[in-house]
């Protein structure tokens, strides 16, 4: 696959995913590692200032163009090997080893990898202090309709795009509209201390999403939303579990009644 090549999309490059299938992960797990994926290639475009990080204006642009045509595609490959002969450039792309502590016995596995799209800094991040802050994402998909692997999958990336896209500030004193993540929020900084991890959850009906939306709404906690179609996503984070154990953890009256629960 050429990923700047021009698609049906109108001349945008795309993002190219690649998931093992010999693995047999569950459909939240596979959700999380390929928004991992997507997630650390754009990590990598960004430069490393310490208590920042900047994206360029054409890669910021990238970034916009890539939620707004949702040019993502994510592929089901048959094992290690295939994935990684699926990568056109190794150099330029982005390939996820899960530390296995959840799936695969406890032995790191590589799961994922991402190519496309994004220019990779020259300035690489260096590793942040606080690693006892650990933060998470959560994805929460609606389960009324039914929703395919694969579907989710890319709903999953297209999500994490869109919110670390929310996350971006305009970078002061920069005319070229160049964009800033400040990391000044503890667990924004946690999140990427302790490797930006995921966790993919379904909720039964829209109507409890909704409810969803609502309790984070009263809570003030950020999230983004995402509609492919009718099936209907969450972002929530980055956030520390301990102030999300009443809305999406065992203490949730969700999670009590069965409405929410790990997909």
């Amino acid at each position: 696959m050429n990923t700047t090549s021009s698609t049906a999309t109108g001349n945008v490059e795309i993002m190219a995913i690649f998931a093992r299938r010999d693995l047999n992960m569950r459909k939240g797990k596979l959700a999380a590692q390929v928004a991992h994926a997507t997630c650390a290639q754009l990590l990598n475009a960004m430069d490393d200032f310490g208590e920042y990080r900047v994206l360029s204006a054409l890669n910021y642009q990238k970034l916009l163009h890539l939620i707004d045509h949702e040019a993502v595609t994510v592929e089901m490959v048959a094992d290690e090997a295939a994935l990684r002969g699926s990568l056109e450039n190794p150099a330029l792309s982005t390939v996820i080893t899960d530390r296995g502590l959840t799936e695969f016995g406890g032995v790191p596995t590589v799961t994922t990898a991402a190519q496309g799209v994004f220019t990779p800094s020259a300035q690489k991040a260096v590793p942040l202090a606080g690693a006892d802050l650990i933060a998470r994402q959560w994805f929460v998909f609606s389960k009324q309709q039914p929703l395919p692997k694969e579907v989710a999958a890319k709903m999953a990336a297209i999500g994490c795009l869109t919110m670390m896209a929310s996350l971006l500030t305009p970078l002061e004193g920069a005319s070229d509209g160049s964009m800033k993540l400040c990391l000044s929020d503890p667990a924004l900084r946690g999140w990427l201390t302790a490797g930006f991890g995921k966790i993919g959850m379904g909720i039964k009906t829209d109507a409890d999403l909704q409810v969803l939306k609502q309790k984070l709404d009263d809570s003030n906690v950020h999230y983004v939303g995402l509609d492919s179609g009718a099936s209907k996503l969450l972002v929530i984070g980055p956030e520390f579990p301990e102030r999300m154990a009443t809305l999406t953890g065992k203490e949730s009256a969700l999670c009590s009644t069965g409405a929410l629960t790990l997909l």
